[in-house]
């Protein structure tokens, strides 16, 4: 776990994506939680600064890309945290009521350009956005 200031953390070790912790005396603040099974990779770092993943209380999704909310339905049923996107159109892709947003492939370059034509991306389960 990287300290990024007091009570601010980012994740290790992920594979794809940046996950950041917030410390707050209610518990912790998660935003975004990478790809698909990333879970045991925070639970490890949270360890590392004395948490673990039940002191989630809320999780705040940037955008919906699977890199960033991948892992967002185990964590929630784990632990119950409340989930925030910020934008409408955000939340229904993460309740899996309209596909995912996609960047225009003409506009992209090197590795990014390759993802969008040629992966698809893994299906993520839908989770419940409450704010």
């Amino acid at each position: 776990m990287l300290r990024v200031l007091d009570g601010i953390y980012n994740v290790q070790g992920l594979r794809i994506g940046r996950v950041y912790v917030i410390e707050a005396s209610d518990g912790l603040t998660l935003i975004d939680t990478s790809i698909p099974n990333s879970m045991p990779q925070i639970a490890k770092e949270l360890a590392t600064i004395k948490h673990s993943l039940t002191d989630i209380k809320r999780i705040l999704i940037t955008h919906a890309h699977y890199d960033h909310f991948g892992s967002l339905a185990d964590l929630k049923a784990l632990t119950g945290a409340t989930v925030y996107a910020p934008h409408f159109y955000e939340s229904e892709a993460i309740r899996g009521e309209k596909p995912m947003p996609r960047a225009d492939p003409a506009q992209l370059t090197g590795l990014s350009k390759f993802a969008a034509t040629r992966m698809k991306p893994p299906q993520i389960k839908p989770t419940q956005v409450e704010q």
